[in-house]
């Protein structure tokens, strides 16, 4: 095996560093300890080091406590044993973490600095077949032709190489320390030892040699303006439970350097900002016998981890006995927590499975990620070892652009599945309409490309509800946002600017027979038939930026109406009346109000406001009017979600939900013709929906 010096002043260093690393690694038992050191866990050990002979015995270790708490100090006592000899050194001793303080803590030998030694030993074990020059360090070529560099990022693998880990950047290269273009043997585990998680590419460890992990994760979501320090603002605007009290006082006794933020060095003195693994492995242990269950795993894990926990076992089990122990507890996510864990990762092609370089946190971020830690736990969940992990495995999401057709009962109840969103290929269905003889619903149907929308192939359907044709399903034009008129005879929609079709861009209507079409605006959208039949409601716009126009459909004049109102959503006329139901904004509040256009008086009777915040308007939904003019149905989005409310028009009271178990992404309702029902889409499946008592049959009609 070749062994070479260090060249420069920084290797050296690095040397040094990564020497004192493994020293504490590899620390054999130590002597017994000069006086006055560690003088804390000296008083502690030898009060309950009862016959003098420097170790504790486990009634020894248990004696000072009261009788309730001497069967967890025993368990306790068996997990400090980590030579398991039935006795507890005062250097074992010292790693009992609830009583013994931070600065005197013992050393615990970290499972994965275990894993970077095996990495190591592979390297030592080949480095004689790629080292062609036989100088001891790895050039470009050569390290290219080792493949080595694999283990440092494996989820980038076709998107990066070994060129990556020697490129020289404004801030150094990552790997090759002191950008020499080779890399070293030290620099190779300093790689190692970034890429499992143990300290960040900067150089401060992220596991210290006591069990202790800085929780990084949360280092990053407080540094808002990621820009590697944490500001005075930050730390109060997102101080957490433990400190939201006296933040301000904990902010400046950390900011030693009183420069208004805290460097990641500052954030680490900060007690609270800690993760103790051991602390948790015995929170989590309630039955005492020095491991974990699947049960205690799911009871004892915060809500905020409960995604997490879901799916530890089996995979990190690794003896398969069924329990965790203290070192397959400690390379778990749910301790590790230098990234944001609960945060679900996104599945990239929408193929409802993640693989290798999709299961990736904050690939974003210009930092290397860990990508042997990441790698690591891949294959742990990865149980039936098929390469991709299924919601059965891990926890993720895949973004669902896609939205079904419903109908139940006033009352929320005898839930049906009317047109499910597989049923014309994977895509969205939106912007329901009902004929007004209730025998038909129009809709908009938008196919799903990979995980976005293709907006340009979007047609409008129609679904017959009642008669001999019942579940037909007829393709009616290209377009969106469809509006049956008055008298049932025409249909006015929407037709997007880069359609397929090479229609004119904005309103379009055509009548329901297909025997005649006009295009009646350009640049408006979401048109709204008036009750006499003459003018479309159309809008312009979008956010909190839309505004409302009248459109003769006949002489196509258009005129903006009500300039004043900031509108949130899509409006509707009141039957047989003059007035509009408007989502809008006012005065700081989201709220619905019926206005009357004609008259241009935006004053109207308010039937609902509430705080208006980006996460939760009414924009999601199209405002629908009952035919008897009594009754509104829309929908209310709340931190993200958006559920169904119905109000009645002429009383006070406030809405009220027609079936929160509905409530997902992006809901839109409508009532049919004797208000018996409501007909809605959602993004919520199908099969998400225990209590559906029903499926319509649909049947696709044969177009020429």
């Amino acid at each position: 095996m070749r062994w070479h010096c260090a060249k420069t002043i920084f290797c050296l260093g690095l040397l040094l560093c990564v020497g004192l690393y493994q020293a504490h690694a590899q620390q054999a038992p130590a002597a017994k300890q000069a006086p006055g050191t560690h003088p804390v866990s000296r008083k502690l050990f030898d009060a309950r080091n009862s016959n003098g002979d420097n170790h504790l015995t486990i009634d020894e270790f248990a004696l000072p406590l009261p009788a309730a708490q001497r069967p967890a100090a025993q368990r306790e006592y068996r997990l400090l044993d980590r030579d398991k000899d039935s006795k507890l050194s005062f250097d074992e001793f010292r790693n009992a973490a609830r009583i013994i303080p931070y600065n005197e803590r013992g050393f615990i030998t970290d499972p994965l600095s275990k894993i970077i030694d095996a990495e190591i030993r592979k390297y030592d074990e080949n480095i004689s077949k790629w080292d062609s020059d036989d100088n001891g360090e790895l050039s470009l070529a050569e390290l290219g032709k080792s493949s080595f560099f694999l283990v440092f990022d494996r989820p980038f693998l076709t998107r990066r190489g070994a060129t990556y880990f020697l490129t020289k950047t404004p801030n150094g290269s990552w790997m090759d320390r002191n950008t020499n273009a080779r890399l070293s043997r030290d620099e190779v585990r300093y790689a190692l030892e970034v890429s499992f998680g143990m300290r960040r590419w900067q150089g401060e460890l992220l596991r210290t040699k006591s069990g202790r992990i800085h929780n990084w994760a949360l280092f990053r979501h407080v540094d808002e303006n990621r820009n590697e320090s944490v500001g005075r603002f930050e730390y109060i605007n997102r101080a957490d439970d433990k400190d939201k009290q006296t933040a301000e006082t904990n902010f400046d006794q950390a900011d030693t350097d009183k420069s208004l933020a805290l460097s990641f060095a500052e954030w680490c003195a900060i007690d609270h900002k800690q993760v103790e693994p051991f602390w948790i492995f015995l929170d989590r242990d309630t039955d005492l016998d020095g491991k974990v269950s699947p049960d205690e795993l799911r009871k004892g894990t915060p809500e905020g981890q409960a995604a997490v926990a879901k799916h530890i076992f089996p995979g990190f089990d690794l003896d398969k006995d069924g329990f965790l122990s203290l070192d397959e507890f400690f390379v778990t996510p749910l301790v590790d927590q230098i990234y944001q864990w609960h945060v679900p990762i996104q599945d990239g092609n929408g193929d409802d499975k993640l693989s290798r370089e999709e299961f990736i946190y904050e690939g974003e971020r210009k930092f290397p990620v860990a990508g042997g830690l990441l790698a690591l736990y891949f294959d742990r969940y990865d149980i039936n070892n098929d390469g991709v992990l299924t919601h059965d495995e891990f926890e993720f999401n895949t973004p669902r652009p896609q939205s079904s057709l419903y109908r139940m009962r006033a009352d929320g109840t005898d839930l049906e599945l009317l047109v499910n969103h597989t049923t014309l290929g994977r895509g969205f269905i939106g912007s329901p309409d009902m004929s007004p003889d209730g025998k038909y619903v129009a809709f908009d149907f938008t196919p799903v490309e990979g995980i976005s929308l293709d907006a340009r192939r979007t047609r409008i359907w129609i679904l017959t509800l009642e008669g001999e044709r019942a579940g037909t399903l007829r393709n009616f034009a290209a377009g969106s946002q469809p509006d049956w008129s008055w008298d049932g005879t025409h249909i006015a929609y929407t037709v997007g600017a880069d359609n397929l079709s090479n229609a004119a861009e904005g309103i379009w209507v055509l009548k329901v027979d297909g025997s005649k079409s006009w295009h009646v605006a350009p640049r408006l959208n979401d048109p709204r038939w008036s009750p006499d039949g003459r003018l479309l409601l159309c809008m312009s716009g979008s956010g909190v930026s839309r505004r409302l126009f009248l459109v003769d459909v006949e002489s196509f004049e258009q005129r903006q109406v009500m300039p004043q109102l900031r509108v949130l959503g899509k409006p509707d006329w009141e039957p047989q009346g003059q007035r509009v139901a408007v989502p809008i904004l006012a005065n700081g509040n989201c709220g619905l109000r019926l206005v009357d256009v004609r008259n241009e008086d935006d004053t109207g009777a308010e039937l609902w406001k509430t705080k208006f915040d980006v996460e939760s308007s009414v924009d999601r939904s199209r405002i629908n009017w009952s035919l008897d003019g009594k009754e509104l149905v829309f929908s209310k989005t709340e931190s993200g979600r958006s559920e169904l409310h119905r109000v009645a028009v002429t009383s006070p009271a406030e809405p009220k939900s027609v079936r929160a178990s509905t409530a997902h992404e992006d809901v839109t309702g409508i009532w049919s013709r004797n208000r018996e029902h409501v007909i809605f889409t959602s993004t919520q499946p199908p099969e998400e929906l225990a209590e559906l008592k029903s499926t319509f049959r649909v049947t696709i009609e044969a177009t020429n």
